[in-house]
């Protein structure tokens, strides 16, 4: 039994001894060089993960939120793919919002070019009634159809502490604009129909008082308790301009100023 317990070891001894030396060397060499390229392999690894973990530490820290900073790997690309497609959904609805945004500036462009082709015509009626300004001689010359360019100014302030502030007539809110005549027929037996924005007509009686060539003069208009209107007419170089006080609302005085022309 010993013999056989033996005999291995002894067969063992036997073969190593058949070998030669370069054999023994060469597996020696083979071995160590295995062990060499694992050890490469190993490194090689060692710096992917480093790498890798660097990537997951530097994606978790900038576009996790705080309570998810710890989240381990396995969990990482399922909460990944939840934050990716919510960014993609802000991308999406940020393109309807400059989309809307866009559609509104060229509203805007339009409507600006509009009102500037209005402005346009409109000083264009001026400087046509600027060189065709019309003088009444007598109160007589008042008869007839007149009509009436005219800018909204308001007063505000205290003396040397006030000023008179312009608006545009095309663009300026429909509270004030509705009080803008824009043309006078006075007839005969002192009768008047005068005509405001919008298509509103008013039917009243009229009176002048202080007529006068150079010199400004008003003209009273009135119809019961219905209406009453006091138009101050200046004879100007370039035509008569006018004036009226217009109902507000607010603390400041409204006016209404520009040309009259028949």
């Amino acid at each position: 039994m010993k013999f056989l317990y033996f005999l291995p070891l002894i067969l063992f001894s036997v073969s190593v001894a058949s070998q030669n030396k370069k054999e023994v060397q060469f597996t020696l060499d083979t071995l160590n060089k295995a062990h060499e390229n694992l050890l490469l392999d190993y490194q090689d690894l060692q710096q992917q993960w480093k790498e890798q973990n660097q990537f997951f530490e530097h994606v978790k820290s900038n576009f996790f939120p705080a309570e998810d900073i710890n989240i381990s790997v396995n969990q990482a690309p399922d909460k990944f793919d939840s934050i990716y497609n919510d960014i993609i959904k802000k991308v999406v609805k940020l393109g309807e919002i400059n989309s809307s945004i866009s559609d509104s500036l060229r509203k805007e462009i339009s409507l600006n070019q509009e009102l500037i082709a209005k402005n346009k015509v409109y000083s264009d009626l001026i400087l046509s009634a600027l060189n065709s300004a019309s003088f009444p001689s007598n109160e007589a010359d008042i008869i007839g159809k007149w009509e009436l360019f005219l800018n909204p100014v308001m007063i505000q302030g205290n003396p040397y502490e006030s000023g008179i502030i312009g608006y545009n007539t095309l663009v300026v809110d429909d509270s004030i604009s509705v009080h803008n005549i824009t043309m006078i027929e006075f007839e005969p037996e002192e009768l008047a129909t005068i005509y405001f924005t919008g298509g509103i007509q008013q039917k009243c009686f009229y009176s002048i008082n202080n007529f006068s060539k150079n010199s400004p003069y008003s003209i009273q208009f009135s119809k019961q308790d219905e209406f009453k209107m006091t138009l101050v007419v200046s004879p100007m170089p370039n035509g008569l301009m006018v004036s009226y006080e217009a109902p507000n609302k607010t603390d400041k005085v409204l006016y209404f100023y520009g040309l009259m022309k028949k």
